[in-house]
């Protein structure tokens, strides 16, 4: 079998349809099979009743609720195909995404491939790339925090030829993809930067966690996988400038409790951290932040139009 196409699944009967259509129109000519891995759902009867509609869907059931890392994995384990996609259940793959990604593979050698993407934004209507930075080699962490790279797991390809082994973590649950790719660093997987997007996301569906279980699931990635000051400091950055737009007061205070000033740069930073994640002052400051996010998007979009 050429190819395995991953999605896991959790209460996602309503939606799933749209990623199963968008692997379906794309596999004229390629033998391949599609593996709903579900999450303990409540909506299982209502899945299974849409899985009877497609010859190459395979639902597994896990017998307990888990995560997404280990619907991936357990997905993974069960694939027949020489290459492995992950789809979210709530995204959809790219037009040719398939055929082209698997030439990729061929062409380079690499075990691992990720890439950009298209964001569904709120209106349904539009579509914005991702023009992320390139991924050129050396430590995952500094591509994803220093350089603000980033690794969305409906991006990820594994052509098992050359695929060294790499496996979600089971005890993450959040930056899993993330997490992912710091492990295929560290396992000596050949990683290639695809600059098409090959994958269309929702980014408007927002996560389930409370916000204790939300810091408790940062608070692993943190002590597991950035070790190194200058790591988890650039992590904080990347992580604070979030969670200041939406006014979470709690995951600010998180990113200044892990944030260790080595220099006065890093010291004056954290001085700012502290003051703008005040209760008083966090409301005008994180519209102060959403302002300045505009204006660079306009300088960058009226930038386009004059070259």
């Amino acid at each position: 079998m050429q190819v395995s196409v991953v999605i896991p699944t959790y209460n996602s009967a309503a939606f799933v349809e749209r990623a199963l259509l968008s692997v379906v129109s794309q596999t004229e000519g390629l033998s391949h099979e599609i593996l709903l891995v579900d999450d303990c759902s409540d909506d299982r009867e209502a899945l299974s009743r849409l899985v009877q509609r497609y010859e190459a869907v395979r639902l597994i059931e896990k017998p307990a609720r888990s995560n997404a890392a280990v619907s991936r994995n357990r997905g993974l384990e069960e694939s027949r195909g020489a290459f492995v996609f992950f789809l979210d259940s709530d995204d959809a793959l790219a037009p040719e995404a398939l055929k082209r990604r698997m030439a990729m593979h061929c062409d380079s050698g690499a075990g691992v491939i990720f890439g950009n993407y298209l964001a569904r934004l709120a209106d349904a209507s539009r579509l914005s790339a991702s023009r992320l930075p390139a991924y050129r080699g050396g430590d995952m962490r500094h591509y994803l925090f220093v350089e603000r790279g980033d690794v969305r797991s409906s991006t990820l390809s594994l052509c098992k030829a050359f695929w060294q082994g790499t496996r979600f973590d089971d005890a993450t649950r959040k930056h899993q993809d993330w997490v992912f790719a710091i492990r295929a660093f560290h396992q000596g997987e050949r990683l290639l930067f695809d600059p098409q997007p090959t994958a269309v996301m929702d980014v408007t569906r927002q996560g389930r966690m409370s916000s204790s279980a939300n810091l408790d699931a940062s608070r692993y990635v943190v002590k597991r996988y950035l070790c190194q000051d200058h790591h988890r400091n650039a992590f904080s950055r990347r992580q604070w400038l979030s969670s200041l737009s939406r006014r979470d007061l709690t995951a600010c205070r998180f990113q200044v409790e892990i944030f260790t000033p080595g220099n006065w740069r890093e010291r004056r930073d954290l001085a700012l951290f502290r003051l703008a994640s005040h209760p008083v002052l966090i409301g005008a400051a994180s519209a102060l932040l959403t302002l300045a996010l505009r204006l660079r998007r306009l300088g960058s979009r009226s930038g386009a139009m004059q070259r």
